[in-house]
């Protein structure tokens, strides 16, 4: 009888930590913070909330969008905001977005030309570094 009650004991001592780690998988996307989407204005194409987003003052490009912004002559622009992927840099949710034979960009990792290319953000200022 205690060698039942035992031999019990050990068995579960030994499956449950295991059962446990498989109920609870760690994931590394995530279980690490992820970072914030970049949106872009639907109606200036510039970074949403940032000091240049609607400037008045702005140039307004022949596409619609401010001249320099992250979607001027590569969107067009329906004036809901666009989110941006994280991964890719490409519109979310499009064809194009995380296309698997798209040119990665060497200074970004990011899809060359697409609006969020070498586009970061840093305290609302957006930065967009132009390629030769």
């Amino acid at each position: 009888m205690k060698r039942s009650i035992f031999s019990t004991l050990l068995t579960l001592l030994i499956v449950l930590p295991f059962t446990a780690i498989q109920a609870r998988p760690t994931d590394p996307v995530t279980d690490t913070k992820e970072k914030a989407s970049i949106v872009l204005c639907g109606h200036c194409g510039q970074v949403k909330g940032s000091d240049v987003c609607c400037a008045k003052d702005a140039i307004v490009c022949s596409c619609g969008a401010h001249k320099g912004s992250p979607v001027c002559c590569k969107i067009k622009l329906s004036g809901q905001d666009v989110t941006l992927c994280n991964n890719c840099g490409s519109v979310k949710g499009t064809d194009i977005c995380c296309a698997t034979d798209a040119v990665k960009c060497d200074n970004c990792g990011k899809t060359k030309g697409s609006p969020g290319c070498c586009l970061s953000v840093l305290e609302k200022e957006p930065v967009h570094e132009q390629h030769e």
